[in-house]
């Protein structure tokens, strides 16, 4: 019997931290940018498009011509690397 009179009174005094807390207003604009902002999928996307853009731009770096004075150096190995 002691013990179901201890859990009651538990029972009442979690209750009122439940309604300690205050209700958020919440707009659609809002709701819309917080699920883009926690969304783990459009973050994996974003990290997925950027992987793609770097590679794009690695593939274009190498097409380009290397300048003569760049080979230069690489071919006669001067100036001498220390």
């Amino acid at each position: 019997m002691s013990v179901r009179v201890i859990f009651v009174v538990l029972a009442c005094f979690s209750v009122t931290d439940v309604r300690a807390q205050a209700p958020v207003p919440l707009t659609l604009e809002n709701a819309i940018a917080r699920g883009f902002q926690t969304s783990y999928r459009l973050a994996e996307l974003d990290a997925r498009r950027e992987a793609a853009q770097a590679a794009v731009d690695g593939r274009e770096a190498a097409a380009r011509p290397t300048p003569p004075l760049v080979r230069l150096g690489t071919l006669t190995g001067w100036p001498p690397k220390t």
